[in-house]
């Protein structure tokens, strides 16, 4: 794939973000501090962060050589066979795809095979549909205990409370000793 393909679907899926974020009213504060014009935030019981609540888009973006389409799915892995993955969204809708040679594979943050993705996996698939095409570019998975390595910015699980936090405790809680701070 052509890096400047590469560049324009990471640009459409940042803005597309960005402007779902505005549109749920999520604030661009690191604190998590609402400033008086912000709109209600999401209950401490759920996570609050746009990642969490997106379950497929569709955007269009402009390439060197036209325009093409980036489809991203998230949901439950229900099965695997082959090299074909089948996952259900939360609304209900099922997404099956077949992985290429070009497929990058990743399981619980490594690179991985389609062989290695289980049922019952959170699953991220992205899909390019270019010249009426359509390219699996990317499947992700982790099962439910895996806690994604961050560079930047607090360590998350991308569900649940972390081990050690307290039961009450938001679902981004640090474990250990700053646990009670979060304790209602």
């Amino acid at each position: 794939m052509k890096t400047g393909l590469k560049t324009a679907i990471a640009l459409a899926f940042v803005g597309v973000v960005a402007m779902a974020a505005a549109a749920f009213g999520q604030s661009g504060d690191p604190s998590g501090s609402p400033s008086p014009g912000d709109a209600p935030r999401a209950r401490a019981d759920k996570p609050a962060g746009l990642r969490h609540r997106a379950i497929h888009s569709e955007t269009k973006v402009q390439t060197a050589d036209g325009f093409a389409t980036v489809i991203a799915d998230f949901g439950e892995v229900t099965s695997v066979s082959g090299n074909t993955v089948t996952i259900k969204r939360v609304d209900d809708e099922t997404v099956t795809v077949t992985a290429t040679g070009d497929t990058k594979v990743m399981r619980n943050g490594e690179q991985a095979s389609v062989s290695d993705i289980k049922a019952g996996d959170r699953a991220h698939i992205v899909q390019v549909v270019e010249d009426g095409a359509t390219t699996v570019r990317a499947i992700r998975a982790a099962d439910e205990n895996f806690t994604p390595e961050r560079k930047h910015g607090p360590k998350r699980r991308l569900r649940g409370p972390r081990p050690g936090a307290p039961a009450d405790a938001p679902a981004d809680a640090p474990a250990g000793e700053d646990a009670s701070f979060f304790a209602a």
